[in-house]
Protein backbone atom coordinates (compact mmCIF):
# COMPACT_ATOMS: atom_id res chain seq x y z
CA UNK A 1 0.00 0.00 0.00
CA UNK A 2 1.30 3.66 -0.48
CA UNK A 3 0.47 6.88 0.96
CA UNK A 4 -2.15 7.90 -1.26
CA UNK A 5 -4.23 4.78 -1.02
CA UNK A 6 -3.88 5.03 2.60
CA UNK A 7 -4.86 8.37 3.16
CA UNK A 8 -7.96 7.60 0.76
CA UNK A 9 -9.25 4.64 2.79
CA UNK A 10 -8.43 6.08 6.07
CA UNK A 11 -10.69 9.58 5.30
CA UNK A 12 -13.17 7.13 3.39
CA UNK A 13 -13.67 5.08 6.63
CA UNK A 14 -13.85 8.05 9.24
CA UNK A 15 -16.78 9.33 6.60
CA UNK A 16 -18.57 5.73 6.76
CA UNK A 17 -17.90 5.53 10.96
CA UNK A 18 -18.67 9.46 11.69
CA UNK A 19 -20.82 11.22 8.13
CA UNK A 20 -19.25 13.55 6.16
CA UNK A 21 -17.95 17.00 7.17
CA UNK A 22 -16.45 19.69 4.38
CA UNK A 23 -13.79 20.43 6.98
CA UNK A 24 -9.85 19.62 7.71
CA UNK A 25 -8.72 16.50 8.33
CA UNK A 26 -4.89 15.85 10.21
CA UNK A 27 -3.73 12.03 10.16
CA UNK A 28 -0.92 11.38 12.52
CA UNK A 29 2.01 8.42 11.40
CA UNK A 30 4.77 6.90 13.17
CA UNK A 31 7.89 7.87 11.14
CA UNK A 32 8.56 4.72 10.51
CA UNK A 33 5.15 3.94 9.11
CA UNK A 34 5.57 6.70 6.86
CA UNK A 35 9.04 5.86 5.12
CA UNK A 36 7.37 2.24 3.99
CA UNK A 37 4.13 4.23 2.84
CA UNK A 38 6.40 6.89 0.82
CA UNK A 39 9.04 4.35 -0.03
CA UNK A 40 11.73 6.33 0.97
CA UNK A 41 14.74 6.58 3.81
CA UNK A 42 14.67 8.75 6.36
CA UNK A 43 17.29 11.24 5.17
CA UNK A 44 14.70 12.03 1.91
CA UNK A 45 11.82 11.58 4.19
CA UNK A 46 11.16 15.59 4.21
CA UNK A 47 11.57 15.97 0.61
CA UNK A 48 10.11 12.60 -0.83
CA UNK A 49 6.68 14.53 2.05
CA UNK A 50 6.88 17.68 -0.25
CA UNK A 51 6.91 15.16 -3.55
CA UNK A 52 4.18 13.48 -2.29
CA UNK A 53 2.19 16.98 -1.47
CA UNK A 54 2.79 18.14 -4.75
CA UNK A 55 1.56 15.18 -6.40
CA UNK A 56 -1.31 14.98 -4.80
CA UNK A 57 -3.11 18.70 -5.22
CA UNK A 58 -5.39 18.34 -8.18
CA UNK A 59 -7.11 16.06 -6.14
CA UNK A 60 -7.07 16.77 -2.56
CA UNK A 61 -5.65 20.26 -2.81
CA UNK A 62 -2.84 21.96 -0.86
CA UNK A 63 -2.36 18.77 1.87
CA UNK A 64 0.74 19.53 4.24
CA UNK A 65 3.05 16.23 5.42
CA UNK A 66 5.24 17.57 8.25
CA UNK A 67 6.82 16.43 11.50
CA UNK A 68 4.97 17.16 14.29
CA UNK A 69 5.86 19.81 16.58
CA UNK A 70 6.83 17.44 19.51
CA UNK A 71 9.36 16.21 17.72
CA UNK A 72 7.73 13.10 18.70
CA UNK A 73 8.78 11.01 15.66
CA UNK A 74 5.20 11.56 14.38
CA UNK A 75 4.45 13.00 10.83
CA UNK A 76 0.64 14.77 10.34
CA UNK A 77 -0.71 14.70 7.18
CA UNK A 78 -2.83 17.74 7.12
CA UNK A 79 -5.54 17.49 4.23
CA UNK A 80 -7.95 20.44 3.62
CA UNK A 81 -11.71 20.42 3.18
CA UNK A 82 -11.54 20.39 -0.68
CA UNK A 83 -9.11 17.21 -0.62
CA UNK A 84 -11.85 15.60 2.44
CA UNK A 85 -14.56 16.56 0.07
CA UNK A 86 -12.77 14.76 -2.93
CA UNK A 87 -12.55 11.76 -0.83
CA UNK A 88 -16.85 11.76 -0.27
CA UNK A 89 -16.93 12.04 -4.11
CA UNK A 90 -15.03 10.07 -5.63
CA UNK A 91 -13.67 6.90 -3.30
CA UNK A 92 -16.58 4.43 -3.20
CA UNK A 93 -17.28 2.91 -0.07
CA UNK A 94 -15.36 -0.12 1.16
CA UNK A 95 -18.17 -2.96 0.91
CA UNK A 96 -16.97 -5.42 3.78
CA UNK A 97 -16.89 -2.18 6.09
CA UNK A 98 -19.94 -0.80 5.55
CA UNK A 99 -21.47 -4.25 5.80
CA UNK A 100 -19.72 -5.10 8.58
CA UNK A 101 -20.38 -1.44 10.67
CA UNK A 102 -23.97 -2.20 9.77
CA UNK A 103 -24.15 -5.27 11.56
CA UNK A 104 -22.58 -3.47 14.62
CA UNK A 105 -24.82 -0.95 14.74
CA UNK A 106 -28.00 -3.02 14.60
CA UNK A 107 -29.48 -3.53 18.06
CA UNK A 108 -28.74 -6.70 19.64
CA UNK A 109 -26.46 -7.22 17.17
CA UNK A 110 -24.06 -10.81 17.94
CA UNK A 111 -21.02 -12.13 17.40
CA UNK A 112 -22.87 -14.67 15.25
CA UNK A 113 -23.61 -11.65 12.84
CA UNK A 114 -20.36 -10.26 12.77
CA UNK A 115 -19.11 -13.78 11.60
CA UNK A 116 -21.72 -14.02 9.16
CA UNK A 117 -20.65 -10.68 7.57
CA UNK A 118 -17.40 -11.72 7.00
CA UNK A 119 -18.34 -14.88 5.24
CA UNK A 120 -19.88 -13.07 2.62
CA UNK A 121 -17.05 -11.14 2.67
CA UNK A 122 -14.89 -13.46 1.82
CA UNK A 123 -17.35 -15.55 -0.46
CA UNK A 124 -17.60 -12.42 -2.81
CA UNK A 125 -14.05 -12.20 -2.49
CA UNK A 126 -13.22 -15.64 -3.53
CA UNK A 127 -11.35 -15.80 -1.10
CA UNK A 128 -11.13 -18.67 1.98
CA UNK A 129 -9.19 -18.94 5.24
CA UNK A 130 -6.25 -21.31 3.59
CA UNK A 131 -5.62 -17.87 1.20
CA UNK A 132 -4.74 -15.47 3.96
CA UNK A 133 -0.83 -15.06 4.31
CA UNK A 134 1.07 -16.27 7.25
CA UNK A 135 0.71 -14.00 10.26
CA UNK A 136 -2.44 -12.45 8.76
CA UNK A 137 -5.23 -12.79 12.03
CA UNK A 138 -8.67 -13.40 11.49
CA UNK A 139 -11.41 -11.31 13.48
CA UNK A 140 -12.69 -12.63 17.00
CA UNK A 141 -16.24 -10.90 17.51
CA UNK A 142 -17.70 -11.96 21.07
CA UNK A 143 -19.91 -10.14 23.46
CA UNK A 144 -17.90 -8.53 26.75
CA UNK A 145 -19.87 -6.75 29.49
CA UNK A 146 -23.07 -6.26 27.49
CA UNK A 147 -20.73 -4.41 24.25
CA UNK A 148 -19.84 -6.58 21.08
CA UNK A 149 -16.31 -6.65 20.75
CA UNK A 150 -14.25 -6.99 17.38
CA UNK A 151 -10.50 -7.81 17.42
CA UNK A 152 -7.65 -9.77 16.11
CA UNK A 153 -7.05 -13.38 16.78
CA UNK A 154 -4.60 -15.77 15.85
CA UNK A 155 -3.78 -17.12 12.54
Amino acid sequence: MNLEQNLYDTVREWQLKLGYQREEMRLYYPEESLLELLDTTKEALPEAAKAFAAQMADRLGSIQVMPTEKKDGRWCVCIPPEGVTYVWEHVPEPAFLKAFLTVLKTPGATPFGCGAAVRRHRAGAGTKPSDRAPGQGLLVCRRTAGSLCVSRGGG
